[in-house]
């Protein structure tokens, strides 16, 4: 009698342990090193060992079913009525569903996707959406819109972002199919994770028009092979535009991923924002990441329109190999024939095969795009070693002033040669200075911890050169 018990405790303790085998199982099978998924029409996800490495992505999950994740795409329209608040269509991969949602079969197509933890109505698809409607009527912008599969935790996310992708491709398939679509007219913004997204879409519809990557997440995708993240590849020509990857809590990367990439501010903490003090190991919504939304909308406006003051202001990207070569002065040439310098925003380039590296400094407030000007300074030799920095008050003939600086985030003390040319970007606010009548400068020199008397230098200019450099070509200002 005293066995019945004892039998019944080993096999309550064994089908216990059967449950916790299957838990541990199941765990092991959802973050597998290879799986294959299906998606009913949508096709598969296959997950081999290139979407594996031991530090830099030693986890991948399975993705949620598509009923989870709920994707949906947001034709955006603009109200005829006199607020022009924005309306959001929705619709379906499926002919009648596009054709009742007011798409535009003679307009090119903008598709816009957001980050992890965000959704399709955040703000810089608002802001985006809502200065391109007022300038170009004939566009059809659709907002992907993932929230439920972009929640934490990250590794589920971006597993999620895959499904995204195929959900995308089958949009682009029906807009092929049923409504002669070329892919050529087809430009994809993608922010965070979503710019991941948009190139597992190039990946498979390779002959898309443009890829613009707008901060591109690093973890996890950082170092691994191009399958697996944003790359030249994706579209016919590729831009990426970095600001966040200043420390190892960063979402973005310095990584290049696209054809033309872009590091505004050397993609270090940007102007104006607070450090973050987000908890080591968590991946969280960071402001640099965000200003993402203000620089990318704010270039859209600059066009046919009229921007801040009247007056055209473009993100000009200076080519050069490092920021550092960038600040010392290395890279100050501007010429379209050479491609020394690009803008980035709704322009198209042809993609070349060399991979290229632009650097551009912005204001700490709007309107952050700021002119730049190539200044020499010609300092008599007097076989004296300088160290500081000039500021310039410029004055054209209309009387227009502006003042101009390094702008350099970290420190702009360079320097000084003493018997030559001393030749950097500086940058200014708006107005634009046009004919050069007058030329103010000011001499800050670096102070000196052990220097108590006789300490400031007197450093003799001899002759500034100024020339303006926001229409692609060195210009005489």
């Amino acid at each position: 009698m005293k066995l019945v018990p004892f039998i019944l405790l080993m096999t309550f303790l064994f089908n216990s342990e059967s449950e916790a085998e299957k838990i541990i199982k199941k765990r092991e099978e959802d973050s597998a090193d290879s799986y294959s998924k299906c998606y009913d029409e949508l096709g598969c996800i296959e997950t081999d060992s290139r979407w594996y490495d031991p530090n830099l992505r030693p986890v991948n999950l399975k993705p949620l079913d598509r009923h989870i994740i709920k994707t949906d795409f947001l034709l955006i329209k603009r109200n005829k009525s006199e607020s022009g608040d924005l309306l959001y269509n929705g619709m379906m991969a499926k002919y009648n569903s596009i054709k009742a949602a007011g798409f535009n079969i003679h307009a090119d197509i903008l598709i816009l996707i957001h980050d992890f933890t965000s959704n399709g109505y955040t703000g810089w698809i608002k802001h985006l959406s809502t200065v391109l409607l007022k300038r170009k009527s004939y566009v059809n912008i659709i907002s992907v819109d993932w929230q439920r599969g972009a929640e934490p935790p990250y590794d589920q996310a971006i597993s999620n972002a895959r499904v995204v992708a195929l959900e995308i491709m089958a949009l682009l398939k029906e807009l092929k199919e049923r409504f002669s679509t070329k892919l050529n007219t087809v430009h994809i913004v993608g922010h965070g994770v979503g710019a991941h997204i948009a190139g597992y879409v190039g990946a498979t519809y390779n002959n898309i028009k443009k890829i613009t990557g707008l901060d591109p997440n690093g973890p996890r995708f950082e170092g691994m092979p191009d399958i697996v993240k944003l790359n030249p590849t994706c579209a016919k020509y590729v831009e990426v535009i970095h600001t966040d990857a200043f420390d190892s809590r960063s979402e973005g990367t310095k990584e290049a991923m696209g054809h033309s990439d872009f590091y505004i501010n050397d993609a270090n903490l940007q102007p104006g924002c607070p450090e973050n003090t987000t908890f080591d190991g968590v991946i969280s919504v960071d402001r640099s990441n965000l200003n993402e939304g203000k620089y990318y909308p704010d270039v859209v406006t600059k066009g046919p329109s009229k921007a801040i003051s009247d007056v055209k202001c473009v993100f000009l990207g200076i080519k050069c190999d490092s920021y550092e070569d960038f600040t010392k002065g290395k890279c100050i040439s501007c010429n379209k024939t050479d491609s020394t310098c690009r803008t980035f925003g709704l322009k198209q380039y042809k993609s070349s095969i060399q991979k290229s590296t632009f650097f551009l400094n912005t204001a700490d407030h709007a309107p952050y795009c700021m002119f730049e000007y190539k200044i020499s300074v010609f300092v008599k030799n007097e076989n004296k070693k300088f160290n500081g920095y000039f500021d310039f008050i410029l004055v054209d003939d209309k009387a227009d002033v502006a003042e101009a600086s390094l702008s350099d985030p970290v420190s702009n003390y360079r320097d000084i040669i003493s018997g030559g040319s001393n030749t950097y970007i500086y940058y200014a606010r708006p107005p634009k200075i046009g004919k050069i009548k007058e030329a103010r400068v000011r001499w800050n020199e670096a102070k000196k911890i052990y220097c108590f008397i006789y300490c400031k230098q007197v450093i003799n200019v001899e002759k500034i050169s100024i020339k303006f450099l926001g229409t692609g070509r060195d210009d005489q200002g």
